[in-house]
């Protein structure tokens, strides 16, 4: 009786415990800076994740290593109040087409509450979709964001979204977010039968410039065009 009444006040201890930490994690919120960055690197390689048996969502960043490093590191220090644990080198199996072995740097938080939101907006079936209202969060920071994690520069010298992931409707929905919030004009590019890119003509580059230099991470300065 009394090894079974003790079983019993560990669990009950064990249990508050995990409720006094959810409890915290209730009071969680972002900044305005983390829910664009957020967003920017969400419509491109990052992704929010539900795990096991959590009913909360959590963040996960995965760059190259070592040529995006630096990169990675600028959003950890963003989120590392979310995170549980800092970035790890991970080395992957050999590419298939080229047998070659790369390795990426990544870091996920926690999960969090305050992350459910974005997850229902970014995701259906478990598949990453655009939002309808992706205007009311695309912001300049969070267009910074996503030229540094999903932009390429062409021989150009056009910026291009590598949106190859997502659908020609979803891609409709950037462009005129794009349109809307910065004037920006774009066209869609066909890289295959079903994969589509956006394109920002060279002839905007001053004018894209001036909306994302002030966000974008020194070592993704190569996607916008420089004279």
């Amino acid at each position: 009786m009394i090894s079974t009444l003790g079983l019993n006040i560990k669990t009950i201890s064990r249990r508050k415990k995990l409720s006094d930490r959810e409890s915290k994690k209730l009071l969680v919120e972002l900044t305005d800076v983390q829910k664009d960055i957020l967003v920017g690197t969400l419509l491109g390689d990052a992704s929010l994740e539900l795990y096991g048996r959590s009913i909360n969502a959590r963040l996960r960043f995965d760059q190259t290593f070592p040529n995006h490093a630096s990169y990675l590191m600028n959003l950890y220090s963003n989120f590392y109040n979310l995170a549980g644990a800092g970035p790890k080198v991970y080395i992957r199996k050999p590419d298939v087409r080229t047998n070659k072995v790369y390795s990426s740097l990544q870091f996920k938080t926690l999960a969090y509450p305050c992350l459910n939101y974005f997850y229902n907006l970014f995701y259906k079936d478990k598949k990453k979709i655009i939002p309808s209202n992706i205007s009311d969060w695309l912001t300049a920071r969070a267009l910074a964001y996503w030229i540094c994690d999903d932009g390429s520069l062409n021989s150009y010298n056009q910026t291009i979204l590598c949106t190859l992931a997502y659908s020609y409707e979803d891609l409709i929905k950037l462009s005129e977010a794009l349109s809307l919030n910065f004037k920006l004009r774009t066209r869609l590019t066909k890289f295959k039968s079903d994969q589509w890119g956006i394109v920002i003509p060279v002839k905007q580059e001053v004018y894209l410039r001036d909306i994302v230099l002030p966000y974008m991470h020194y070592s993704m300065l190569y996607k916008i065009h420089k004279k």
